[in-house]
């Protein structure tokens, strides 16, 4: 039978049928599928028919990952025959009336759970539970694959905290910081610093030593950060190759160098390009260089971006989203001052992005949004226009960043390229939703030349850009 005939749908759209054929074309010459699909592209039913298709003509069980329990409860809700996995406290014990503990108690749901993830030919669950499981089928699909990326150099990444190892700053190498770390030991041996130093030894090849100014439980210190190398290593135990047959990535963002940091590009990769299934001219991606958001020049052009949001909003009185970091946020909120602009900080983010989500359309209320480039779904009438303020590019003052992109520029490119296009991404969410997006920061035209093919042709045909003679043009 043919992979479409395991669709859970009697009409896939002709982008969906024409992926789904490739990937049964090529299912055999490769290890590693990597499926770049735009918003609104039906991630979910690409993911189960893979994974039907897989179980029935191939014998082999499949796990679908989300990034966390709200994407995984949507995905069960809509198809109930995937058996889902949570993690152990999610589960109501009955006997004890509480959520499940270390405690085996008869008919224990936890365990009944845990029976039926065996017996299952198709899995559901979050990253964090599949790590914690460990519980490998031959076929592992990873929805927003780019996420997994983030999660696996956190856990890669070592480190400690002054005030609590008064380590000393002259350590400059992995070598320097195992040599302390082991005389610490001899001084502190039921220290966690034993478990740290495993963790060191297991990345030092290729790590650097930064040192970062942050906060640590309420108060201003300094964390030691071990950063794997580029050639560093992911632990096998992600999906052993044994066990691990065949892994499926999706993401409207995900490529080479994601593959290369999930530590597949060894293991025969193909990747495959889809085309966006919403109109472009349902998308527009409006580029009017005007200002310099750079770090050098950022104080200058604040007042000018203001200026041009000002106009934007007499012109749109629909609801609309203003991407900027939390450090500009509040000047800028002060720049405009205008009651339709609705702010928020790190404490109250998911507050503020309900009230804006609540607000009616006849207000046309305006989210300040920092630290909203993906995760966001705003159609329809909860938003209309957005503007990027600023072009997404990861911070050169965090040391680990600054050498990553010493050592890899187009990884640095590729990371603003993501954000970029997950931005662009929250507020046109289905083939019949629209909305535009504007981006007055001279930068973006800088991006777009360094990404080159990096930057997904169906993303570069929505961008228009204002010339010298005042007339929109392609880029």
């Amino acid at each position: 039978m043919s992979i479409l005939d395991y669709f859970p749908r009697a009409d896939p759209r002709p982008s969906q049928v024409d992926l789904l054929l490739s990937v049964e074309e090529q299912w055999h010459n490769a290890n590693v599928l990597a499926l770049a699909l735009p918003t609104a592209f039906g991630k979910t039913e690409v993911a189960l028919t893979i994974a039907r298709w897989s179980l029935a003509e191939h014998g082999w069980r499949g796990t679908i990952l989300s990034p966390d329990n709200i994407n995984v409860q949507q995905f069960h809700d809509r198809y109930p025959e995937v058996t889902p996995m949570h993690r152990k406290e999610a589960y109501h014990c009955e006997t004890h009336d509480s959520p499940c503990g270390p405690a085996k108690c008869k008919g224990c749901p936890y365990l009944k759970a845990k029976s039926n993830l065996s017996k299952a030919g198709v899995r559901l669950m979050n990253y964090h539970t599949y790590m914690a499981h460990r519980n490998f089928t031959p076929v592992l699909i990873v929805d927003e694959a780019h996420k997994m990326v983030d999660v696996l150099a956190e856990l890669r990444e070592v480190s400690m905290w002054r005030s609590e190892f008064q380590f000393p700053e002259k350590l400059q190498t992995v070598a320097d910081v195992i040599e302390w770390g082991q005389g610490y030991l001899k001084k502190h041996p039921r220290s966690r610093i034993r478990f740290l130093l495993k963790q060191i030894i297991a990345i030092q090849r290729g790590s650097e030593v930064v040192y970062v100014k942050s906060r640590y439980k309420g108060h201003a210190d300094v964390a030691l950060k071990i950063v794997p190398g580029l050639d560093s290593d992911v632990p096998d135990w992600m999906w052993p190759h044994t066990q691990v047959r065949k892994i499926v990535l999706m993401s409207a963002t995900i490529g080479n160098s994601d593959i290369k940091d999930l530590g597949l590009g060894r293991r025969g990769a193909i990747r495959f390009d889809c085309d966006s299934p919403i109109p472009v001219e349902n998308r527009p991606f409006l580029y009017k260089p005007m200002t310099n958001m750079g770090h050098k020049y950022v104080e200058l052009a604040l007042p000018h971006l203001a200026e041009e949001v000002r106009k934007l909003l007499a012109k749109h009185p629909e609801k609309g989203l203003i991407h900027l970091p939390y450090a500009l946020a509040g000047k800028f909120a002060d720049l405009l001052d205008d009651p339709r602009i609705l702010t928020h900080d790190g404490r109250n983010k998911s507050q503020a992005l309900d009230l804006f989500r609540d607000s009616p359309p006849s207000e046309g209320r305006v989210l300040l949004a920092s630290g909203m480039y993906e995760g966001v779904d705003l159609p329809y009438d909860a938003a209309r226009w957005q503007v990027i303020g600023k072009v997404p590019y990861l911070s050169l003052g965090d040391p680990g960043i600054a050498k990553r992109s010493e050592l890899d520029p187009d990884w640095y490119t590729w990371q603003a390229v993501k954000r970029l296009i997950q931005s662009a991404g929250r507020i046109v969410r289905a083939p019949d939703d629209y909305g535009v997006t504007y981006c007055f920061d001279v930068n973006l035209g800088g991006l777009i030349s360094r990404a080159g093919s990096q930057m997904p042709d169906y993303f570069k045909d929505a961008i228009r850009v204002l010339n010298r003679k005042q007339q929109w043009e392609s880029v």
